[in-house]
């Protein structure tokens, strides 16, 4: 935790009225949308939403990643479109990060997650802009796919999407509307979702979590999301590696995650003896700090690094020296029960999408 965020969590609870303000201005937002007070550009390709109410980091890149390999699939030529935080390039400046067969720029351009995403999905093309209707659109007339996911749209009301995924977890029912505490928006928001997927890691999906979702939100797919330590690489190669191999090493643990420690929590789980060192989201790893993470590596004792696929893109090509090996550990992510979900949104978009969807059939 950084010294600003530990600042907020501090006084949070005195900022009770301004996150009363913020919340009713983004509930009329809402409504405004809503009644077409304010208007919402539809693009031509059919728009999956994948977001959420809580700031930072839930999981929303993992289930973009496991949801664009099902529609892939399932016959589709899916693309992602997102912001891209984090990058260097302006908001608003279109950057192709992937075109589906080449990666067309790096972290800094695209930003850390696109990169990551470009990467672990061939085939699969990645387009940021702050407009995300008009990184649509590009794709749409170069024929780079047929539907598109939206990474981190739930908010992003001015591109009207076919179909709104939200992760959650059980504790947003107790929470407040930043900056009183970590909501984007009211709960009453997700009245547009059609689908929530519950993080099974954050607490087990309650009777009660359940009831509370499905009275205030009838109707809506419920599933869960289980995710685990997945394989592990040696930087710049694709072969794996069996941890048994790594549980005599000491390690140099480090991640610019939103919460790292859920990166040691699975590095513990797997019986690995490390030493920690978070950095902060989106973590830009210049010169100075590459020496200072081999510098703590010398002084622990430490035989290897390891960090998370979001850091690796991050790092240059040939770093570090030859002399202390960089492992990556990814993620495996598994959906319960997924088809109940997929058949929902097979549901929603077969109107615009039977002529290529084959699983779309009446």
């Amino acid at each position: 935790m950084n010294r600003m965020e530990s600042i907020w969590r501090r006084y949070r609870h005195y900022l009770g009225p301004l996150g009363k303000a913020y919340g009713a201005a983004m509930k009329l937002r809402s409504v405004a949308y809503e009644r077409g007070l304010l208007s919402s550009q539809r693009a031509a390709l059919p728009i999956v939403s994948v977001g959420n109410l809580r700031l930072g980091g839930t999981g929303k890149t993992p289930f973009v990643e496991w949801l664009t390999r099902e529609l892939a699939s399932a016959g589709l030529r899916p693309a992602i479109v997102s912001r891209g935080y984090g990058r260097h390039t302006p908001p608003s400046q279109l950057v192709v990060v992937s075109d589906g067969a080449t990666t067309l720029a790096d972290a800094q351009e695209g930003g850390d997650e696109p990169l990551m995403l470009a990467r672990a999905l061939r085939g699969v093309p990645v387009v940021v802009c702050s407009d995300r209707f008009r990184a649509c659109e590009y794709i749409h007339r170069r024929g780079m796919a047929e539907c598109v996911v939206l990474d981190d749209g739930f908010q992003h009301l001015a591109l009207a999407r076919d179909f709104d995924v939200v992760i959650v977890d059980g504790g947003i029912c107790r929470e407040r509307v930043f900056p009183a505490g970590e909501l984007r928006e009211p709960l009453s928001a997700l009245a547009r979702a059609h689908a929530f997927v519950f993080q099974a890691q954050a607490g087990h999906l309650t009777d009660a979590w359940r009831s509370w979702l499905e009275q205030h939100f009838p109707g809506r797919v419920l599933v869960e999301m289980h995710r685990a330590p997945g394989p592990i690489h040696l930087a710049q190669s694709t072969d794996e590696v069996a941890p048994e191999a790594l549980k005599d090493t000491r390690l140099l643990a480090f991640a610019g995650i939103a919460h790292p420690q859920r990166f040691f929590a699975a590095l513990h789980s797997l019986g690995f003896d490390f030493v920690e060192m978070p950095f902060e989201d989106h973590a830009h790893y210049a010169p100075e700090r590459l020496t200072t993470i081999l510098q703590r590596a010398e002084k622990a004792r430490c035989a290897a690094l390891i960090t998370t696929a979001k850091d690796a893109v991050k790092l240059p090509p040939a770093w570090p020296a030859a002399e202390i090996k960089l492992y990556i550990l990814r993620e495996k992510v598994w959906i319960n029960p997924a088809e109940v979900l997929l058949e929902r949104l097979r549901e929603c978009l077969r109107k615009r999408l039977m002529p290529s969807f084959p699983h779309c059939s009446q």
